[in-house]
This record gives structure tokens, C-alpha cells and sequence, in this order.
């Protein structure tokens, strides 16, 4: 469904991606659970940065709902008994509270961590204002350091990835979520950086940490970066399970009003991830609850996609089928070879027409494959490519409010 596909778009530590949901049918709810197969046991001992990624996947789920016209009503923790359910969101109507957050919607296929360099100018204060609100709307707090703190929290981040060169558990726990090790030139093109890596940097405390640790990785280039990195540290209340699924909200909000403000900005975990060091993220003088984040912001280039998990790996819906009503199966599906230019490609939806965008590598020769469900007497159904999809107004009674689902798969065959 869409607005899963949107949720699992959210980042998470070391994009790990730890969320599963539920959909039940009849009454129109979502349920979100924690994957604690895809947890990190040495690094986030607690779960609390698993907390925060499936927290911020709950606030694109919102925001995908109200840009769908729907209000969702989210209980976080509806079963304390069970501890893998997190949060619940039940579509009930009309836009409600969650209305404001409609607008955010074209910012979450637009926001990618970045860890590039970006540029020393300041951000305006009128924007600082608002993302602090935007952290303050989801019941957390948005601080950005004072001078002489910030000076203290890179001093926390030095000492952090200091830790981080020597220590081998996080280097093995990390080759188990980080994808690194796939060809760089594979990926993206020869000398750019790989999946969840950077430019290998001119050292500068507070950068994006490398993933690769003391590995050489062939083909990157080398950057400097900002010497006064744009921090940010989100707080909460307390620090237990549901302010870190608040924090979580917190965090992807205020990233997705960043992006579309024009910010890029990444997740700073691994000073979080020590708890000697997280508490001395906290400003003695305003006396701000636990740090649960922090955060790098500022202008410079967008970083890249990274693979999603699929929504068939995450979600299941519940019943498969109501009364009286057959469950779809894959009906149809065409494959082409076509040549495309690089750089951005808009592909459109099924279900209205919605424009999916694409950034290509580079020119050269595609093969793309579809297919879709929904009834067969839904009608035909043209190509991704078509400006227009034919699909009869009668469709979504004859679907019983069931949303049509296309697959659409691209792919690299020759470079010009």
C-alpha cells in the first residue's frame, strides 16, 4: 500500500530499517511492530535508536495519511503487554488534527541522508524557529548549541569516533546492516561514494561518521568538510519507550520541514550510542531532558537513495480477503527496452496518475518490467511510461475500496 511505502522511507540507525505493520481491513488500522531481528544488540543495547527509526517511520505514515485526506488517530504503545507493538494508526474520516502535516508529503521522497560536505552559511533564524516548533508539535524538544556547547559536543564526537576506529564489535555488528561491501562502481558510477558511505574526509570533528572504518574503499574522493558543523539535538521528557517513539517523530519532521526548506541534513548516532558520552550531550544551562539525537543540518548537495526493504517484506494485511471478495492476483505485466537520457524520469501511478520521480545514473539503454493486480474487470491498464493510465471510474467500487498495486521495475542494460 502507499502509505507503507511511504513510511519505510524514514531513516533509521545505520538504516537498519527495524519496522514491520500490520493493516486490519475492517477497521481501517495500521500496526506498527518493532523487527527486533534487525536490531544491534552492542550498539543500541536498549533499542532506543530502534525506537526512534520506527517512530520517525510512524510520522511518515501520518503525514502520507493526511496528504490522502485521512485523520489518523495514533495510540502509541496500545498493548504494554507487547512490547513489539509500538504504536497503532486508525484511519477514522476527514482531515483532523494532523492536517498541517499534509504539506510535508512531497518532502519524503525528496529527503536523503546526506554526507557530503555542506556549507558553512548560517541557518536563518526565522527557519530555526520553525523546526524547533516542528519538534516541540510532536512533544520533544529542538535545540541547536549554544556556541561554547557546541565546541563541547564536538569534543563528544571527537572522543566518539575515536572509540569507534578501535572497536571491532561495532565494525562486525555494523557489516551486518550496512551494506558497504557492495561494488561502489556498481551502484553509483565509478568515484562516488557507496551506500551509506562519504567522502573520505579532511578530518573534522562532527562530519557524518564513516562506515567503512579503517577500510580503503577504491574510487572515493576526498572532501572537506564544514569546520563548524550545524548540530542540532533533539530531546525528550524522559527516556523511556514511548519518548523515543516521540523523539522519533520529532526527528523526521523536523527533517522533512528541513527538506523542504531546502536543507539537507543527516542522523549523528554514534555519540548516542555510548552511554558515558550521550549524557554529556546535554546543556547544563537550560537543563534539557535525555538527548535522544542529534542532528547535522545545513545547505549542500542531496545525498543518494539508499534501497528500502519492500513493502511485501513489511507488511501483512489482515484479513487477506472480506466476505464475498476474491483476493487479486498479479493479472497482467509487459516488459520493454527503451533509451532513456540520465538524470530525472517520472514515472506515474496507477491509481490517479500520481508522478513517481527517478533519478537515472546515466544515458543509456533501459529494460523496464511491470505488473499489476487488481480486478479483471477493472480494464486496461498502459505502460509506466504513458502520460496517462486507463482505468475506468468504476474501479474502486468494483475493487471494494481496495487500492490496485503496480510494480514497476527498472534496470541498466548498456551505458552510452
Amino acid at each position: 500500500m502507499s502509505l507503507v511505502g511511504d513510511a519505510v522511507t524514514a531513516p533509521s540507525m545505520h538504516n537498519a530499517q527495524p519496522w514491520r505493520f500490520r493493516y486490519v481491513r475492517p477497521t481501517r488500522t495500521f500496526e506498527l511492530y518493532a523487527d527486533f531481528d534487525r536490531a544491534m544488540p552492542y550498539s543500541d543495547s536498549r533499542a532506543r535508536g530502534l525506537h526512534i527509526g520506527c517512530g520517525a517511520a510512524l510520522l511518515n505514515l501520518r503525514v502520507a495519511a493526511a496528504h490522502d485526506g485521512w485523520h489518523a488517530e495514533t495510540r502509541l504503545q496500545p498493548r504494554p503487554e507487547d512490547s513489539a507493538l509500538l504504536a497503532t494508526v486508525r484511519l477514522t474520516g476527514p482531515r483532523g488534527d494532523d492536517s498541517d502535516l499534509a504539506p510535508l508529503h512531497p518532502a519524503i521522497t525528496e529527503r536523503h541522508s546526506s554526507r557530503f560536505p555542506f556549507e558553512a552559511k548560517r541557518i536563518p533564524d526565522d527557519l530555526r524557529g520553525e523546526l524547533v516548533e516542528a519538534a516541540r508539535r510532536e512533544g520533544a524538544t529542538l535545540a541547536f548549541p549554544a556556541p561554547w556547547h557546541l565546541q563541547h559536543v564536538l569534543d563528544v564526537v571527537r572522543e566518539t569516533e575515536a572509540r569507534v576506529l578501535t572497536d571491532r564489535a561495532t565494525e562486525r555488528e555494523l557489516g551486518g546492516v550496512v551494506p558497504h561491501r557492495r561494488s561502489v562502481g556498481e551502484l553509483y558510477g565509478r568515484r562516488r561514494p557507496g551506500l551509506r558511505l562519504r567522502p573520505h574526509q579532511k578530518w573534522r570533528p562532527g562530519t557524518p561518521a564513516d562506515f567503512a572504518g579503517t577500510r580503503r574503499v577504491a574510487g572515493r574522493d576526498t572532501a572537506g568538510f564544514e569546520a563548524e558543523p550545524q548540530l542540532a539535538c533533539v530531546s525528550g521528557t524522559h527516556d523511556r519507550p514511548e519518548d523515543w517513539l516521540r523523539a522519533g517523530q520529532a526527528v523526521e519532521r523536523v527533517l522533512l520541514l528541513a527538506t523542504a526548506d531546502g536543507l539537507v541534513g543527516s542522523l549523528a548516532t554514534q555519540p548516542l550510542e555510548r552511554p558515558d558520552l550521550r549524557w554529556l550531550l546535554r546543556d547544563p544551562v537550560t537543563g534539557a531532558g535525555p538527548p535522544q539525537m542529534l542532528l547535522r543540518l545545513g545547505r549542500g548537495p542531496k545525498g543518494p537513495w539508499t534501497p528500502r526493504r519492500p513493502v511485501s517484506e513489511v507488511l501483512d494485511v489482515q484479513p487477506r480477503a472480506l466476505p464475498g471478495e476474491e483476493v487479486a492476483q498479479w493479472i497482467g505485466r509487459g516488459e520493454v527496452e527503451v533509451r532513456l537520457p540520465g538524470g530525472g524520469l517520472a514515472i506515474y501511478t496507477i491509481d490517479g496518475g500520481q508522478e513517481v520521480p527517478l533519478t537515472l545514473p546515466s544515458p543509456g539503454l533501459y529494460r523496464m518490467r511491470w505488473q499489476w493486480m487488481f480486478n479483471n474487470e477493472s480494464g486496461p491498464f498502459t505502460s509506466p511510461l504513458s502520460w496517462r493510465t486507463q482505468v475506468p471510474p468504476v474501479r474502486d467500487k468494483r475493487l471494494n475500496d481496495r487500492d490496485p498495486y503496480c510494480l514497476v521495475q527498472l534496470w541498466h542494460t548498456s551505458v552510452e
